[in-house]
């Protein structure tokens, strides 16, 4: 289950239509409340060697009450690795762990690689609304 998503079909979807064929499962529904999806795989139509595969879904809209938020999403291939080595290299170590309390250290570690992803990984903000997955991206919504 990558992201969050589930392929729900389990029976083979295509019908060998020639000897030494197999049945094999090529058709697919992929969603990511597989919980609310009732599927059946069904006979081919006419002379298709791909059975019918039919998903029913629930789909009982809950309107949220969560405000819409802005999504930061950065661009790892696009970085300047180097940069930022030489950056988390400079990190004041003995300031850092001079600190007491293990909770403040990993804190003031957090912000430092906090602050060298936002000064040399290239990232885009948009806006998301709290009920969208997490994979729904405006890139996603282009296509």
């Amino acid at each position: 289950m990558a992201y969050g998503l589930t392929q729900i079909v389990d029976v083979p979807t295509r019908v060998p239509d020639r000897d030494g064929d197999f049945a094999s499962l090529l058709d697919l529904f992929i969603t990511s409340v597989p919980d609310k999806c009732v599927h059946s795989v069904t006979a081919p139509l006419g002379t298709s060697d791909h059975c019918v595969v039919s998903v029913k879904v629930e789909t009982k809209y809950k309107k949220s009450s969560d405000a819409p938020f802005h999504r930061k999403v950065y661009r790892f291939a696009k970085a300047d690795w180097d940069g930022f080595r030489s950056f988390m290299s400079d990190m004041p170590q003995s300031s850092i762990f001079s600190k007491d309390g293990v909770s403040e250290n990993v804190e003031d570690i957090f912000k430092w690689i906090k602050a060298g992803m936002d000064n040399f990984i290239p990232s885009k903000t948009y806006y998301q609304k709290p009920d969208s997955p997490p994979w729904f991206s405006p890139s996603v919504l282009r296509l």
